[in-house]
Protein backbone atom coordinates (compact mmCIF):
# COMPACT_ATOMS: atom_id res chain seq x y z
CA UNK A 1 0.00 0.00 0.00
CA UNK A 2 1.26 3.52 -1.05
CA UNK A 3 1.45 6.09 1.59
CA UNK A 4 3.05 9.53 2.14
CA UNK A 5 6.38 8.51 4.13
CA UNK A 6 6.81 10.36 7.94
CA UNK A 7 9.96 12.09 6.42
CA UNK A 8 7.76 13.38 3.74
CA UNK A 9 5.25 14.96 6.45
CA UNK A 10 8.60 16.47 8.20
CA UNK A 11 9.68 17.93 4.55
CA UNK A 12 6.29 19.93 4.57
CA UNK A 13 6.42 20.66 8.44
CA UNK A 14 9.99 22.56 7.55
CA UNK A 15 8.93 24.49 5.33
CA UNK A 16 5.69 25.50 6.81
CA UNK A 17 8.11 26.18 10.27
CA UNK A 18 10.28 28.48 7.88
CA UNK A 19 7.01 30.85 6.63
CA UNK A 20 6.57 31.10 10.76
CA UNK A 21 10.15 32.07 11.05
CA UNK A 22 9.96 34.73 8.35
CA UNK A 23 6.46 35.79 9.47
CA UNK A 24 7.07 35.59 12.90
CA UNK A 25 4.15 33.53 13.57
CA UNK A 26 3.49 31.86 16.77
CA UNK A 27 1.44 28.86 15.64
CA UNK A 28 -0.78 28.09 12.32
CA UNK A 29 -4.40 27.53 12.45
CA UNK A 30 -5.07 25.53 9.69
CA UNK A 31 -8.92 24.31 8.52
CA UNK A 32 -8.49 23.45 4.91
CA UNK A 33 -9.32 19.63 4.70
CA UNK A 34 -6.75 19.06 2.36
CA UNK A 35 -3.97 21.41 4.36
CA UNK A 36 -4.68 18.88 7.33
CA UNK A 37 -4.49 16.17 4.86
CA UNK A 38 -1.40 17.89 3.51
CA UNK A 39 0.45 18.51 7.42
CA UNK A 40 -0.92 15.65 8.85
CA UNK A 41 -1.65 13.40 7.06
CA UNK A 42 -5.45 13.36 8.52
CA UNK A 43 -8.42 13.46 6.04
CA UNK A 44 -11.03 14.82 7.54
CA UNK A 45 -14.62 15.32 5.44
CA UNK A 46 -15.56 18.75 6.02
CA UNK A 47 -18.96 19.13 7.41
CA UNK A 48 -21.01 21.81 9.53
CA UNK A 49 -18.50 20.37 12.71
CA UNK A 50 -15.58 22.54 13.15
CA UNK A 51 -12.00 20.54 12.83
CA UNK A 52 -8.50 22.90 12.90
CA UNK A 53 -4.93 21.56 13.56
CA UNK A 54 -2.81 24.27 15.27
CA UNK A 55 0.87 24.06 14.65
CA UNK A 56 2.76 25.63 16.80
CA UNK A 57 6.42 27.28 16.34
CA UNK A 58 7.97 24.63 18.36
CA UNK A 59 6.62 21.40 16.79
CA UNK A 60 4.15 20.72 18.79
CA UNK A 61 0.49 20.07 16.80
CA UNK A 62 -2.50 20.39 18.60
CA UNK A 63 -5.96 18.84 16.93
CA UNK A 64 -9.36 20.06 17.02
CA UNK A 65 -11.83 17.93 16.14
CA UNK A 66 -15.35 16.31 16.64
CA UNK A 67 -15.08 13.72 19.32
CA UNK A 68 -16.43 11.10 16.49
CA UNK A 69 -13.03 11.57 14.80
CA UNK A 70 -10.96 10.43 17.27
CA UNK A 71 -10.22 6.81 16.45
CA UNK A 72 -9.89 8.20 12.91
CA UNK A 73 -7.19 10.49 14.09
CA UNK A 74 -5.95 7.85 16.03
CA UNK A 75 -5.91 5.25 12.99
CA UNK A 76 -4.52 8.03 10.29
CA UNK A 77 -1.54 9.85 12.09
CA UNK A 78 0.80 9.50 14.91
CA UNK A 79 1.98 13.58 14.44
CA UNK A 80 -0.40 14.92 16.70
CA UNK A 81 0.87 16.10 20.48
CA UNK A 82 -2.64 16.69 21.79
CA UNK A 83 -6.11 16.22 20.40
CA UNK A 84 -9.01 18.23 21.59
CA UNK A 85 -12.59 17.15 20.94
CA UNK A 86 -16.13 18.61 21.74
CA UNK A 87 -19.69 16.39 21.69
CA UNK A 88 -21.46 18.39 18.91
CA UNK A 89 -22.56 20.72 16.57
CA UNK A 90 -23.45 24.00 17.45
CA UNK A 91 -23.78 21.97 21.07
CA UNK A 92 -24.25 24.33 24.41
CA UNK A 93 -21.44 25.39 23.88
CA UNK A 94 -20.40 26.38 19.99
CA UNK A 95 -16.87 23.92 19.21
CA UNK A 96 -15.26 27.71 18.06
CA UNK A 97 -15.90 28.93 21.14
CA UNK A 98 -14.03 25.92 22.56
CA UNK A 99 -11.46 26.85 19.88
CA UNK A 100 -10.77 30.08 21.82
CA UNK A 101 -10.93 28.42 25.32
CA UNK A 102 -8.09 25.64 23.83
CA UNK A 103 -6.19 28.18 22.48
CA UNK A 104 -6.13 30.13 25.21
CA UNK A 105 -5.27 27.55 27.08
CA UNK A 106 -1.89 27.04 24.55
CA UNK A 107 -0.87 30.48 25.64
CA UNK A 108 -1.68 31.51 22.07
CA UNK A 109 -4.67 34.14 22.84
CA UNK A 110 -2.21 37.19 22.32
CA UNK A 111 0.34 36.01 19.83
CA UNK A 112 0.54 36.17 16.41
CA UNK A 113 -0.88 33.33 14.12
CA UNK A 114 -1.01 32.52 10.44
CA UNK A 115 -4.43 31.50 9.29
CA UNK A 116 -5.15 29.04 5.86
CA UNK A 117 -8.69 30.72 5.92
CA UNK A 118 -10.59 32.59 8.02
CA UNK A 119 -10.10 32.47 11.47
CA UNK A 120 -12.77 30.25 12.75
CA UNK A 121 -13.69 28.18 10.44
CA UNK A 122 -15.48 27.35 6.67
CA UNK A 123 -18.10 25.50 5.26
CA UNK A 124 -20.72 24.88 2.75
CA UNK A 125 -22.76 22.15 4.45
CA UNK A 126 -25.02 24.76 6.99
CA UNK A 127 -22.12 25.83 9.42
CA UNK A 128 -22.34 29.23 10.92
CA UNK A 129 -20.64 30.66 14.08
CA UNK A 130 -18.18 33.22 15.14
CA UNK A 131 -14.76 33.85 14.22
CA UNK A 132 -11.64 33.92 16.60
CA UNK A 133 -10.65 37.50 15.78
CA UNK A 134 -13.86 38.64 17.48
CA UNK A 135 -13.49 35.91 20.41
CA UNK A 136 -9.01 36.32 20.56
CA UNK A 137 -9.05 40.06 20.13
CA UNK A 138 -5.55 40.17 21.59
CA UNK A 139 -4.42 37.94 19.26
CA UNK A 140 -2.97 39.03 15.37
CA UNK A 141 -4.07 36.63 12.68
CA UNK A 142 -1.92 36.54 9.47
CA UNK A 143 -3.24 35.29 6.43
CA UNK A 144 -0.70 32.56 4.67
CA UNK A 145 -3.05 30.66 2.56
CA UNK A 146 -0.72 31.74 -0.58
CA UNK A 147 2.26 30.40 1.32
CA UNK A 148 1.07 26.97 1.82
CA UNK A 149 -0.75 26.98 -1.44
CA UNK A 150 3.27 28.05 -2.94
CA UNK A 151 4.17 24.73 -0.80
CA UNK A 152 1.62 22.70 -2.14
CA UNK A 153 2.23 23.44 -6.34
CA UNK A 154 5.88 22.38 -5.78
CA UNK A 155 6.01 18.47 -5.44
CA UNK A 156 8.76 16.61 -4.02
CA UNK A 157 10.37 13.25 -5.34
CA UNK A 158 7.80 10.91 -3.04
CA UNK A 159 4.74 13.12 -3.99
CA UNK A 160 5.61 12.72 -8.14
CA UNK A 161 6.29 9.20 -6.91
CA UNK A 162 2.54 8.99 -5.79
CA UNK A 163 1.05 11.03 -8.24
CA UNK A 164 2.54 8.54 -11.16
CA UNK A 165 0.97 5.41 -8.88
CA UNK A 166 -2.39 7.40 -9.10
CA UNK A 167 -2.45 8.03 -12.25
CA UNK A 168 -1.33 4.29 -13.20
CA UNK A 169 -4.19 3.13 -10.54
CA UNK A 170 -6.95 5.84 -12.52
CA UNK A 171 -5.66 4.66 -16.07
CA UNK A 172 -7.03 1.04 -15.06
CA UNK A 173 -10.35 2.46 -13.74
CA UNK A 174 -11.04 3.74 -16.90
CA UNK A 175 -9.88 0.90 -18.99
CA UNK A 176 -12.32 -1.24 -16.95
CA UNK A 177 -14.76 0.89 -17.10
CA UNK A 178 -14.98 1.00 -21.08
CA UNK A 179 -15.39 -2.66 -20.57
CA UNK A 180 -18.47 -2.31 -18.02
CA UNK A 181 -20.60 1.07 -19.89
CA UNK A 182 -22.74 0.84 -22.68
CA UNK A 183 -25.00 3.26 -24.00
CA UNK A 184 -28.03 3.20 -21.79
CA UNK A 185 -26.80 1.99 -18.96
CA UNK A 186 -27.31 3.88 -15.72
CA UNK A 187 -23.99 4.27 -13.36
CA UNK A 188 -25.84 2.26 -10.42
CA UNK A 189 -25.86 -0.60 -13.16
CA UNK A 190 -22.16 -0.10 -13.90
CA UNK A 191 -21.17 0.40 -10.44
CA UNK A 192 -23.42 -3.06 -9.42
CA UNK A 193 -21.75 -4.57 -12.27
CA UNK A 194 -18.42 -3.75 -11.35
CA UNK A 195 -18.95 -5.26 -7.81
CA UNK A 196 -20.47 -8.26 -9.03
CA UNK A 197 -17.75 -9.89 -11.43
CA UNK A 198 -15.51 -11.87 -9.95
CA UNK A 199 -11.98 -10.98 -10.70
Amino acid sequence: MYTVPTREFERRLNLLHSVMDEKKLEAAYIVNPINIAYFIGFYYLQTERPAAVVIRRNGDIYLFVPLLEKDHVLSQTKLVSKMYTYRDYPGEVHPIRLFADWLRELHLDSSTIGYDSLPGYVSYWGYKGPSLTDLLPNAKFVNISDDIYSMRLIKSDAEIELLRESAKWANLAHSLLQDYTAPGMYDYEISLRLHLTPP
